[in-house]
């Protein structure tokens, strides 16, 4: 089983609001086993991006941060400066 993975693109741009299971996939990663499609296990906002596209990732890593709403994106993106 595969340690790493790449992340291959972002379906959700900076802010997009994102809804649970909406049956549209927010990111696309892939390992040498297998290519997914991910959907977001929340409501919520686009509130910053943890890698890049094309970037080699562990598998079980953050990619993408979600917040309540815009307000709470603005302030997670301030505090990590």
């Amino acid at each position: 089983m595969s340690s790493v993975g790449t992340f291959r693109t972002v379906h959700a741009t900076l802010p997009t609001l994102v809804t649970r299971n909406d049956g549209q996939p927010t990111v696309d990663v892939g390992t040498t086993e297998a290519e997914i499609d991910l959907e977001s296990p929340v409501c919520g906002v686009v509130a910053a991006l943890l890698a890049a596209e094309g970037e080699t990732v562990d598998v079980g890593a953050d990619l993408i941060v979600l917040a309540d709403d815009a307000v709470d994106g603005e302030r997670y993106l301030a505090d990590a400066g």
